[in-house]
């Protein structure tokens, strides 16, 4: 944790402790191991060549344990092994299953999907609850125990309901008529979809914000208001003539990040990561 969060005071806040309990497992942690961890430049802690070694040994004690963990609890005899998959909320249910395509298709797997939130997603102790994770966000340069690979990208694309207008609809008088359902500030796509709006000098009203597509997909087919999504989110409703496209963003694109450990020792997780980027990885 100090290594990812760079310093004792917020790793002792990530880990619910205080910064003296936690600086003095540090001490004792070094005493036993023979040598300083952590370089010391200013307030901040960086992690040295010894503590590279001891974080690779520790991660891999992890997956160890996790690998256990997934032996035991499984019924005995049972040919499946379980696979924990997070999936933050900006990524709708469907995208998901067609990442996971690949490991669903495999008999020998149990999957178990779970939404992961984005804070819960840059939390080290947290993402650990899960093997392999799909968010439209990457993890920072600085994350040691998780790997982020680009596997897909998507163009974001105005949708409203087929109900709100018959014929052609321009996007000012739809912004004029409609209000929009807007991403959250932890949203990349926040800036992008709000410097398009620059762009074409449009200034719809705020319905609220969220980061959960199915969510504004949903508003969006009540006829409450407009939204603009990855296509991947919209498709299937656009061809059912649901929903309607207004107009395809031209410079803005919604990213698939496919996230996992890079240390991962279970031979069957690391075949599902395989068949996944085999399959989508650019």
């Amino acid at each position: 944790m100090v290594a990812t969060e760079g310093s004792l005071s917020a790793a002792a806040k990530a880990l619910s402790v205080t910064q003296p309990t936690l600086s003095e497992q540090l001490r004792q942690l070094e005493d036993r191991l023979g040598g300083p961890l952590f370089d010391r430049k200013g307030r901040r802690l960086v992690i040295n060549e010894r503590g590279k070694r001891a974080l690779s040994y520790t991660l891999r004690m992890f997956n160890i344990s996790d690998e256990l963990e997934h032996e035991l609890v499984s019924p005995r005899g049972s040919r499946a092994h379980t696979i924990s998959v997070g999936v933050t909320p900006s990524l709708s249910t469907s995208l998901a299953i067609h990442f996971l395509l690949p490991v669903l298709k495999k008999a020998s797997f149990h999957v178990l999907v779970n939404e992961l939130p984005l804070d819960d997603l840059r939390d080290p102790i947290k993402r650990r609850n899960f093997d392999i994770v799909f968010s439209d966000q990457s993890l920072p340069h600085k994350s040691l125990d998780f790997k982020s690979v680009k596997i897909a990208e998507s163009k974001l694309v105005i949708v409203c309901s087929a109900k709100h207008q018959k014929g052609k609809i321009n996007l000012k008088n739809l912004s004029k008529n409609l209000p929009y359902f807007a991403f959250t500030q932890n949203s990349h796509l926040r800036f992008e979809i709000e410097h398009f709006f620059g762009i074409e000098k449009i200034h719809p009203v705020v319905m609220g914000e969220t980061d959960e597509s199915h969510f504004m997909r949903l508003a969006t087919q009540m006829n409450l208001c407009f939204s603009i999504l990855p296509i991947e989110v919209v498709q299937n409703e656009i061809k059912a003539g649901v929903l309607k496209n207004i107009k395809t963003l031209p410079d803005a694109t919604s990213s698939t990040f496919l996230i996992y450990r890079p240390q991962e020792s279970n031979p069957h997780i690391l075949s599902a990561i395989e068949s996944i980027r085999r399959r989508f990885q650019k």
